[in-house]
């Protein structure tokens, strides 16, 4: 490609673009970030800083960079995107969701549960506004959306917002599915902590004690669990193949061949 544009051009961006999500599918994400740090600058210098596809290459290498646990470049990289859209477009474009919903799963994946909720929010008042066709975004977001809620102890928001995620699963899906039980069991985790935390209120109000009301550690999701709603908002589709037989081999032979490398990242690397 370079033969034909030379060293800079618009379309070989989007070309490092599409290798950069290649290496990162691929399970290379410290090569991802490099390619799509090189697409960033060149769609900065060819299209302009406030271009449509500048502002997707910011997005892309903020995903990237958080995958690399590079996580205050990849918060800063989605606010340069998320002012720029706002500056060109207004607060009604429909990336504007995927931005402020790439934002709030990062906030909460730190711990930032308040701001994460605001751009949470957001991204589902810019996903109803927009119409997203079948909601299942619109569901991810209400789900981590309910994580952040329980995590500040709003139980009843919590239970509002999974009720939400359950309903779009269970229209779509039906009750049998993976994605409409797991909801299900969570709706459940969450009646039980807050009738739990509700006794404490009680207790606590009889014997003038605040002991019990001090927050409960919950469970939070891992580093991998992160990335697969990231992937999913910004249509990053991962499928495993490690397990299926080609045309040449045995089933056997399909047996013991290795599972594909996950990213080599563990669950506790974002304490």
């Amino acid at each position: 490609m370079t033969s034909v544009y030379g060293a800079m051009h618009s379309e070989l961006a989007q070309a490092l673009r599409l290798l950069a999500r290649l290496s990162y599918i691929l399970g290379d994400p410290a090569e991802a970030v490099a390619q799509q740090h090189r697409a960033a600058l060149m769609s900065e210098r060819c299209n302009g800083v406030d271009h449509a596809y500048t502002i997707i290459e910011y997005i892309n290498l903020a995903h990237f960079a958080f995958s690399n646990l590079y996580i205050p470049a990849a918060l800063r990289l989605l606010y340069r995107a998320r002012y720029l859209l706002l500056i060109a477009h207004g607060e009604n474009h429909p990336l504007m969701a995927q931005i402020d919903g790439n934002i709030g799963v990062i906030l909460f994946a730190v711990h930032e549960f308040d701001a994460a909720l605001r751009f949470l929010q957001s991204a589902e008042a810019a996903m109803a506004a927009n119409g997203e066709p079948k909601r299942l975004k619109s569901a991810l977001v209400q789900h981590i959306a309910a994580r952040a809620h329980a995590s500040r102890g709003d139980f009843r928001a919590a239970l509002a917002a999974e009720k939400e995620t359950y309903s779009i699963y269970n229209g779509l899906f039906g009750p049998e599915h993976e994605k409409t039980k797991e909801s299900s069991e969570y709706l459940s985790q969450l009646t039980m902590q807050a009738v739990a935390f509700q006794r404490k209120v009680m207790d606590a109000t009889k014997g003038n004690n605040v002991g019990p009301l001090l927050p409960t550690q919950l469970p939070q999701p891992s580093l991998s669990s992160i990335l697969d709603v990231l992937n999913i908002l910004n249509g990053i589709i991962i499928i495993s193949v490690a397990n299926v037989p080609s045309a040449v081999e045995t089933p056997e032979a399909a047996e013991t061949k290795p599972t594909t490398e996950s990213l080599g990242m563990t669950d506790e690397a974002l304490d």
